[in-house]
């Protein structure tokens, strides 16, 4: 699944607390989930540049991969950097070859500032769909 969200925050903390919550609503996680992505995110900085980030748990926790995004208004410090787009990845225990997908998708994206710009500008999620469909074609 993919859950997408519009909504401004002040802090790193915020979105992930956020983001983590909502996940765990959609698919069965572990009651821990927040503190393993937590966890992660005090080993290094999970910004990407070009306004990214990419939280994730430490290791990998359920069977499935699911993704959540918070499009943010304005952008926020996120361990010097700043972020507008914050994308929550699980990866479940049952990996595909979807995952490989995903990465190019994202590494195309963070390299596009124009991608980046259409997704911050986005208002609904046809038109994050399509941004998303647009970098892996790309």
């Amino acid at each position: 699944p993919i859950l997408v969200y519009w909504k401004d925050f002040v802090s790193k903390q915020e979105v992930i607390s956020f983001l983590c919550a909502e996940v765990t609503r959609e698919v069965a996680l572990p009651e821990d989930f927040e503190k393993l992505v937590f966890e992660r995110e005090k080993i290094g900085n999970t910004a990407f540049g070009n306004r990214v980030a990419i939280a994730h748990p430490i290791h990998v926790v359920g069977s499935d991969n699911v993704l959540a995004l918070a499009i943010l208004n304005s952008p926020i410090d996120w361990d010097g950097e700043d972020v507008q787009l914050v994308f929550l990845l699980t990866i479940g225990s049952s990996k595909t070859r979807e995952l490989q997908s995903f990465y190019r998708i994202m590494n195309r994206l963070i390299n596009s500032r124009e991608l980046v710009d259409h997704l911050v500008r986005s208002s609904n999620f046809e038109e994050v769909e399509r941004t998303l469909r647009t970098a892996a074609e790309a």
